[in-house]
């Protein structure tokens, strides 16, 4: 290129030119390995959730959000507020319990082959958490469930009744009693059965 215009040999370089290209290299592994996407949530009625759109607008660079490490099936998810970051607990966390994000190779919808090989490509590791080291079934294909206790199935089935209620708050646009109903929801799940849930 033309930023060192004065370069007579190919072959050896300055220390402004080591700086600058290290520079350039840092830049390069930072957005290849901690850019995270910024969407921006569509609804098409303001008293409802559906139908909505997720539109990706651009790319953000978060260095504290870096340093959360990958799982398949992290129990977090991120969203935007403006240009801020925000990672939001799905599931209970318990003390000294790792708190992943994910790269965007999920349990639920790919195997783990294809995770496999896309973390590979993409971020240059292979992925060995728990989804990965125990081959979870794809979330719809999954019928069995691994009870923590006893089984109790119909406690399981009393639960159902506040999902569908936080659903249907959810639907109504009632953000604030869709997120008390379904947070009840998720803790009692998390301590009647183990993932994959």
């Amino acid at each position: 290129t033309q930023y060192f215009p004065d370069k007579s040999d190919q072959d050896s370089f300055t220390s402004d030119e080591v700086f600058i290209g290290s520079l350039m290299m840092r830049h390069m592994n930072v957005l290849q390995f901690n850019a995270h996407e910024i969407y921006e949530f569509f609804r098409g009625d303001r008293d409802r959730m559906k139908p909505f759109k997720n539109n990706m607008i651009g790319v953000g660079v978060y260095p504290q959000a870096s340093y959360f490490n990958h799982s398949c099936h992290p129990g977090t998810t991120r969203y935007n507020i403006g240009k801020k970051l925000v990672l939001k607990s799905l599931t209970p966390i318990l003390p000294g319990q790792e708190v992943c994000e994910n790269y965007g190779q999920v349990f639920y919808f790919k195997t783990k082959t294809e995770r496999q090989k896309e973390l590979s490509g993409r971020y240059w590791f292979e992925c060995d958490c728990q989804a990965c080291r125990e081959d979870w079934p794809l979330l719809m294909e999954n019928s069995k469930i691994v009870w923590k206790g006893d089984e109790n199935m119909s406690a399981l089935e009393d639960l159902d009744t506040i999902y569908d209620c936080g659903s249907d708050f959810m639907e109504h646009g009632q953000g604030k009693d869709a997120a008390e109903s379904l947070t009840e929801y998720i803790n009692e799940v998390s301590k009647l059965i183990d993932p994959p849930l």
